[in-house]
């Protein structure tokens, strides 16, 4: 396992330091640490940041 993470941040920093299109948060980009968070409470975060942005309708997707 602490081989994957190791090959992992590795790949993060040669892919955010490279010369040709280095890999970056877009400007105004909203980064949500899942750390030990439910799938569904993810969900309901980033849906509720794109309800607030005014890309969906509140009432979409429809929750049973």
């Amino acid at each position: 396992m602490q081989e994957v993470a190791t090959q992992m941040q590795e790949r993060d920093r040669s892919d955010t330091t490279r010369a040709a299109s280095p890999l970056q948060a877009a400007p105004g980009a909203v980064r949500i640490d899942t750390t030990g968070v439910p799938v569904a409470e993810v969900v309901d975060r980033v849906l509720a940041l794109a309800v607030a942005a005014g890309a969906v309708l509140p009432t979409f997707p429809p929750r049973d």
